[in-house]
């Protein structure tokens, strides 16, 4: 929550400018001097006090917190679950004479898969965040915007491709889908 509203009290609403009609399509709706005042979203006295410091402040925080922990911890978590996915698919061999241990294996592929992409599609993200913030010049912060938005690129098509993965190397997750569809199992 508190990394939230830094990031929302780095802006406000506020005058930008004065809008004047122009275009052709204009002529006659308005008066000849006619005006109105335009706002938007502007930088807050807040958000460029200190030469950005809350704006900075905000990268590296959400960038460390959000992005690199994750990113660095997750692969320690999906380690933990893959070994004790193969406990349990051993104890079920031992009980069903091994009749599961495909499905054991594509879970493991679908876990080391997702664990892999939220690593390449986050950490990089996470890394360039805390390089805006320390860059100290201008052409260094626009290189590191420029990557993030690579970045970002690559986060949504791993994103997109999650669905597609996870429905064609889980059953469970297919029939999850279906049920949440209410498409009925073939008996």
């Amino acid at each position: 929550s508190l990394i939230s509203l830094c990031y929302h009290l780095r802006s406000t609403v506020g005058f930008i400018s004065d809008w004047t009609p122009r275009a052709l399509a204009c002529q006659g709706l308005f008066s000849e001097n006619y005006t109105r005042p335009v706002y938007g979203q502007i930088a807050s006295d807040l958000s460029s006090w200190q030469s950005s410091l809350l704006s900075k402040i905000y990268l590296v925080v959400d960038g460390v917190l959000s992005k690199i922990i994750p990113a660095i911890i997750f692969p320690v978590f999906t380690f933990i679950l893959i070994r004790q996915l193969h406990k349990f698919a051993t104890n079920r061999e031992r009980m069903f004479s091994g009749k599961n241990q495909q499905q054991s294996n594509m879970t493991t592929r679908l876990v080391i898969c997702m664990a892999i992409s939220y690593m390449i599609s986050v950490l990089p993200l996470g890394v360039l965040y805390v390089h805006q913030a320390l860059c100290q010049n201008n052409i260094c912060s626009s290189e590191a915007f420029n990557m993030m938005l690579v970045t970002i690129v690559i986060s949504s098509a791993t994103t997109i491709t999650h669905f597609p993965i996870c429905f064609a190397i889980s059953t469970q997750y297919r029939n999850t889908v279906k049920n949440f569809l209410g498409i009925k199992a073939k008996i």
